[in-house]
C-alpha cells in the first residue's frame, strides 16, 4: 500500500500538475500509448466507435449510482452480477455529453438492444453480460495499472507525496476497489475521447494521426533534449519539428497503419488525405506518412491543456484514494 511520510495531506492537483509538465517526454508517450490501445479496443469490439461511447456512457452512470453510495465492489463480485440497471435514459443528454446527433444516439441505442448488449424498457436500461465484456478489459487495467506505478515514482521524487509502487499492487487495488475507480477513470476517459472525436471530427482519423504520432515518438524520444524541467511547447517543438518540411525520422505506410488499427485500408488512406488536407501530415516520396508541426502546434494549443487537466484530476483521486 502506497504511504505518506509524515502528517497526511491530501495530493494537490497542482503538484501533479508541476509534475506532468516538468517531465512530459516521459509522460506523454507511455499516456497517449494507453488512449490509443483504448480507442482501438473500441473499434474492435464495434466498428463503431459511437456505440461503443454509448455503452460505457451507460455503464458510467451504474458505476456512479455505486460511487455516491460510498460502495467499492471488487471487480470480479461485480462481473457476477446478471445485469447493471440505469434507472434512467435521457437521449437529450446522451447526445449533449458524447456529441453525437439525438437520431443517431437512438439508432445505435436500438442496434445495441436487437445485438444484445442492453435491454431496455421503457426510461430504463440494463446492460446484459455480453456488454460486461466491453468494460472487462484485462488489459487495459492491466495498462493502467502499470501507467499509475510509473508515474508514482515522480510522485515519490517530488516533495516525497508518496512512495513509488509496484504495478502488482496498484494492480490489485484496482480490483478490490473496482466501482469506485473504474467510475473515475471512465469520468476522465469518456470527455478525453470526445474531446479528440470533436476536434477531429471522428476517431477513425484521431487513431489514424495517433498512430503516425506515437511512430514519431518512437523514432525521435531518445533524441528529444531531456531537461529537468521542459516546457510542453518546448518539447512538441523537439518531436514534430520547427517546419513542415518531411522530416529526417522514419514514416509510416498506409498498411502498417491499417494493421495497427485495424481500420480497412480504403478507409485509412480516405483519412489519410484528410489529414493532409487538414496540415497535419505529410507524405514523401516512399509514400510514408509523417506528423507536421502545424497539426501539432494546434494540438497542442486546442487540446493538450484539457487532456492534461482530465488527466490531473484523475491522478489525484486515485493516488488520494490509496493513501
Amino acid at each position: 500500500m502506497i504511504s505518506r511520510q509524515g502528517i497526511y495531506k491530501e495530493i494537490q492537483q497542482k503538484d501533479i500538475k508541476d509534475i506532468i509538465e516538468k517531465n512530459f517526454s516521459d509522460f506523454l508517450p507511455p499516456w497517449m500509448e494507453g488512449v490509443l490501445e483504448w480507442t482501438q479496443n473500441a473499434y474492435v469490439n464495434f466498428k463503431d466507435h459511437n456505440k461503443h461511447l454509448i455503452i460505457i456512457y451507460l455503464v458510467n452512470r451504474a458505476l456512479l449510482f455505486y460511487k455516491n453510495k460510498f460502495s467499492k465492489i471488487d471487480m470480479n463480485i461485480f462481473f457476477k452480477k446478471e445485469f447493471i440497471e440505469v434507472e434512467k435514459i435521457n437521449i437529450i443528454q446522451i447526445s449533449e455529453d458524447l456529441r453525437i446527433p439525438e437520431e443517431s444516439v437512438r439508432r445505435k441505442i436500438k442496434e445495441l438492444q436487437k445485438d444484445g448488449f442492453i435491454k431496455k424498457h421503457k426510461k430504463k436500461v440494463a446492460m446484459t453480460r455480453k456488454a460486461f465484456k466491453v468494460m472487462e478489459d484485462k488489459k487495459v487495467i492491466l495498462r493502467t495499472s502499470r501507467f499509475l506505478a510509473f508515474f508514482s515514482k515522480f510522485l515519490e521524487n517530488n516533495k516525497s507525496l508518496v512512495k513509488a509502487e509496484k504495478t502488482k499492487d496498484i494492480h490489485h487495488n484496482i480490483l478490490n476497489n473496482f466501482t469506485y475507480i473504474w467510475q473515475s477513470f471512465y469520468e476522465m476517459q469518456i470527455p478525453l475521447i470526445v474531446n479528440w472525436k470533436n476536434f477531429f471530427k471522428d476517431l477513425e482519423t484521431y487513431q489514424i494521426w495517433g498512430v503516425c504520432t506515437m511512430n514519431r515518438i518512437y523514432h525521435k524520444q531518445n533524441n528529444i533534449n531531456k531537461k529537468t524541467t521542459i516546457n510542453i511547447d518546448s518539447y512538441i517543438h523537439e518531436l514534430a519539428g520547427s517546419n513542415n518540411k518531411i522530416l529526417k525520422t522514419k514514416g509510416i505506410n498506409a498498411m502498417t497503419i491499417s494493421d495497427i488499427t485495424q481500420i480497412p485500408r480504403t478507409t485509412v488512406l480516405r483519412k489519410l488525405q484528410k489529414l493532409i488536407k487538414m496540415k497535419f501530415l505529410v507524405i514523401d516520396k516512399y509514400k510514408l506518412y509523417h506528423i507536421t508541426s502545424a497539426g501539432t502546434g494546434m494540438i497542442s494549443v486546442k487540446i493538450v491543456d484539457k487532456q492534461k487537466n482530465l488527466a490531473v484530476k484523475f491522478l489525484a483521486k486515485f493516488y488520494n484514494q490509496l493513501v
